[in-house]
């Protein structure tokens, strides 16, 4: 008879965080958490930005970060 297989998939999604793009994120989102407190949570989370060197840098997708 056959034998069962085992599957073992890895993948590097890291990456993909740091340059999703937030109109797309959200978009996704309101698709699937319905909690208004949530999404505001999230959104608020998504805008306020990332302070780098002293300055405060906003931005439409993830962070940028050297490899």
């Amino acid at each position: 008879m056959g034998q069962r297989q085992y599957w073992v998939i890895d993948a590097d999604i890291s990456k993909y965080f740091d340059s999703i793009d937030h109109k797309h994120l959200r978009s996704f989102l309101d698709l699937r958490i319905t909690d208004g407190v949530i999404r505001r949570m999230i959104d608020k989370w998504l805008k306020a930005g990332v302070l780098e060197g002293g300055s405060l840098q906003n931005s439409v997708t993830g962070p940028r970060r050297e490899a």
